[in-house]
């Protein structure tokens, strides 16, 4: 793990991941199967990436983003609405191999989530090649930000390029289903940002999301590892952390 400071303190965040666009349904009434029910439906900009890069940009932060769109006007609207936010888009991919990213996901009345589908084919063109042509990004940075949308092998390029130009890494799982790409890493990394799920799946321990003291153990167990700050989001029971 890098336990100096980043050579430009000043220069903008590095974020490296996935950008798309979701579409969450609520229902108002009882599931049926075959049938068309009521619900109140929103369509956003997503992507773990994309939402961190945005939320980082409001706050006054120089961000860089590094993510693969397609040559749609989906994906020409998502840039164009993070240009606004004052996000660096220059190195985003634009790709005809598939549409932008999409996310599909359908809560309960109570806003439980219910079922969930996703096509991030296109995130297969975030190549390793393509992180190394673009390796000055690194050098420039203060830090860098990395979801595990990205394959192992463009992962361990990232985790390489950061490594070298001694900048802190900050990773976040994404999906528990993604989790396990960030295992053989966890020494790597600086912060990590798991959920309850996600950091069960890195950590081994069964964390119900209810229990303060589960996540707690495995926040710790995270900094035992050498990670400086571990936090777990815990949904409607809030987030826990730990650091070195």
């Amino acid at each position: 793990m890098n336990d100096s400071f980043a050579p430009n303190p000043e220069g903008p965040v590095l974020v490296i991941g996935a950008a798309g666009v979701d579409v969450v349904g609520r229902l108002r009434g009882e599931l049926q199967s075959g049938a068309s029910i009521p619900a109140s439906i929103r369509n956003s900009y997503g992507g773990v990436a994309r939402n961190f890069a945005e939320n980082l940009a409001r706050l006054g932060h120089a961000v860089t983003l590094m993510t693969v769109v397609g040559e749609d006007l989906t994906g020409e609207h998502l840039l164009e609405q993070l240009s606004s936010t004052g996000v660096d888009t220059q190195a985003v991919l634009r790709s005809p191999a598939f549409p932008t990213a999409s996310y599909m996901g359908l809560l309960s009345l109570h806003s439980e989530l219910k079922y969930a589908v996703d096509d991030m084919r296109i995130m297969s063109q975030l190549s390793s090649d393509y992180l190394h042509q673009h390796a000055d990004l690194f050098k420039q940075a203060s830090a860098v930000f990395l979801d595990a949308n990205l394959s192992k092998k463009a992962l361990r390029t990232a985790i390489s390029l950061a490594s070298r130009a001694k900048i802190p890494i900050c990773a976040d799982p994404a999906a528990a289903g993604l989790a396990e790409r960030l295992r053989p890493f966890l020494t790597r990394f600086d912060i990590i940002t798991p959920n309850s799920a996600e950091a069960s799946v890195l950590s081994g321990m069964q964390i119900n999301p209810s229990n303060r003291q589960m996540a707690l153990a495995a926040a710790k167990s995270f900094v035992g590892l050498g990670i400086k700050i571990a936090t777990i989001s815990m949904a409607q029971f809030g987030v826990c952390y730990a650091t070195s």
